[in-house]
């Protein structure tokens, strides 16, 4: 990988409230086999703030979705400009 690279696309499949992406990193290509990796972000969006690095949290509470919403802060304020 490396930055700016494509990672895949968003899409809405299934019972979802909107698009989304999944992804899971791990230490092996096997699948069942590998440990997870965490994954940090540079310059996303969460809550209306700029954070220059950091691993957003995910999973669910409840049987809930409980994950953040995170967005490009670049893109979000290029956005905002125009």
């Amino acid at each position: 990988m490396r930055a700016g690279q494509l990672l895949g696309g968003v899409g809405n499949l299934g019972h979802t409230s909107g698009p989304h992406l999944h992804i899971h990193l791990q230490d092996s290509p096997e699948d069942d086999e590998g440990e997870g990796i965490p994954l940090c972000f540079r310059r996303y969006r969460l809550d209306g703030r700029v954070v220059e690095r950091g691993i957003p949290t995910g999973g669910f509470q409840n049987a809930r979705c409980a994950g953040q919403v995170i967005e490009n802060a670049d893109a979000a304020r290029a956005r905002e400009e125009s």
